[in-house]
């Protein structure tokens, strides 16, 4: 009697380890099958970078609006009397390559510019052939902006190989997973603030070479304009890339956004 009592208790033990056994591996089976079917829609994903390009975007058309308004706020109290400091500001405003190639200039280009009647110059001495230089770098950034988003618009939403797309777009070999997503963001927000602190020094560098410049060419007389439009350029993208989330996109807008992308996809 004590070994059947013995007996029934080592089985109903087992089975209830067999039950817990089977239990788990039907929750563990389940969680497999759901985190499948989560990595195959991948709606959140890509709606997640289309709405940090728009953000992107949105940012460079404040940031070039901002500092363009400051240019022509600045340009109305500060007008140039000289043609040295217009040609200073213009040099000033011109890439390196374009330096350059003025530089290797032969010597009957550089007459026939010296022989220019003062009306044909009239146009460069004006401020507004500065303010209008400017203008148009900016819509180019804003332009290309635009362009890198509507392409990712495309790529995410109305191609067929959206997936596949989306695994370019991340690096990876498998479909990236929720997570792996905001992980990926968030190390571009951190590069991001990596570059600042490195354009920080660049700047202190170039200040200082515009110190140099107005103490050794007192007549340059928009060289001090040029070394506030540096230091007031990294103060304005410091709230940009710093208080971005914060401040212009609030979380509501976001996930507002993710959603109307969202139902957009197939």
């Amino acid at each position: 009697m004590l070994l059947n009592t013995v007996g029934y208790k080592n089985i109903n033990e087992r089975n209830y380890k067999l039950k817990n056994e089977i239990k788990d591996l039907i929750n563990y089976l389940y969680f497999l099958i759901q985190k499948t079917f989560m990595e195959l829609d991948t709606k959140y994903q890509r709606a997640k970078i289309i709405v940090e390009q728009l953000k992107s975007f949105y940012v460079q058309i404040f940031f070039s609006l901002g500092l363009f308004l400051i240019i022509v706020i600045r340009f109305n109290f500060y007008k140039p009397s000289t043609n040295f400091a217009m040609s200073t500001a213009i040099s000033g405003a011109l890439t390196n390559e374009t330096m350059l190639i003025l530089s290797n200039m032969n010597s009957q280009s550089l007459d026939a510019i010296s022989t220019m009647s003062p009306q044909d110059l009239s146009f460069f001495n004006n401020p507004w052939f500065l303010i209008l230089y400017v203008a148009c770098i900016f819509s180019l950034f804003v332009i290309f902006k635009f362009i890198k988003f509507y392409r990712t618009k495309n790529k995410f939403i109305r191609s067929e190989k959206f997936n596949e797309n989306l695994k370019k777009h991340m690096k990876m070999d498998e479909i990236p997973t929720v997570d792996e997503v905001h992980e990926k963001l968030n190390q571009d927000k951190s590069k991001e603030k990596k570059k600042f602190y490195y354009g920080i020094l660049r700047i202190a560098v170039v200040i200082a070479i515009l110190f140099l410049m107005k103490y050794y060419f007192s007549q340059s007389m928009l060289l001090d304009v040029v070394i506030f439009f540096a230091i007031f350029n990294m103060i304005y993208r410091y709230l940009f890339i710093f208080h971005l989330d914060k401040k212009l996109f609030k979380k509501k807008w976001e996930d507002r956004k993710i959603d109307e992308y969202m139902k957009q996809m197939a």
